[in-house]
């Protein structure tokens, strides 16, 4: 599903549906369907489109925010996403987020799109948090990725008077290099550095 379809069926009837199932209010289950639940979310089935509910922690906003991130930066394996805020009846605000609905196909994982995807979450994806889709790793749950983490190039760009770095190139990263203070970088980075 692309970001046109998706943003299309997309609604916030249909994340406040998603929302009183997990609070257990009256609910149609032939059209909401719980279909995973993890340590501080579950996840419901609404007309086609995933709607994650959280619990106590803000884990939705830091999910959304992830894979938004991803996609501004282009990086292959992050689905479109939306968040819709509601309040509790205490005046809390609480976080729905929606998603396509992602199955494993069947099709084997190329394997460089699988590394590619491993690189640039710094490898903090289990087989859980991502389905193969063609052959591409599409990630279904961005919430355990670190914000500081998420696969950038970390060339310093500028520094401060002491000398240390106040900014990063920020490009997607395709290379990860162990062994160096600089692990990730872009294409353009890499060619340049040593």
């Amino acid at each position: 599903m692309d970001e046109a379809e998706f943003l299309s069926r997309v609604n916030s009837d249909d994340a406040i549906r998603a929302y009183h199932a997990f609070y257990e209010v009256k609910w149609d289950t032939a059209y909401v369907q719980k279909i995973g639940c993890g340590q501080n979310r579950t996840a419901y089935l609404v007309g086609g489109i995933v709607y994650k509910v959280d619990g106590w922690l803000p884990e939705n906003l830091h999910d959304h925010r992830m894979l938004q991130a991803a996609r501004q930066s282009q990086m292959p394996w992050a689905p479109p996403s939306a968040l819709f805020e509601l309040e509790d009846r205490n005046g809390r605000k609480k976080y729905v987020m929606a998603m396509p609905y992602f199955v494993n196909d069947g099709s084997a994982p190329d394997p460089e799109a699988m590394a590619l995807m491993r690189m640039q979450t710094n490898n903090q994806l289990d087989d859980t948090n991502y389905r193969v889709v063609g052959g591409k790793p599409v990630v279904i749950d961005a919430g355990d990725i670190e914000k500081h983490d998420l696969g950038f190039c970390q060339r310093p760009t500028a520094f401060d008077r002491y000398g240390r770095p106040t900014t990063t190139c920020r490009a997607p990263a395709v290379v990860i290099r162990p062994n160096h203070l600089v692990r990730l970088l872009c294409a353009a980075c890499a060619s340049t550095c040593t």
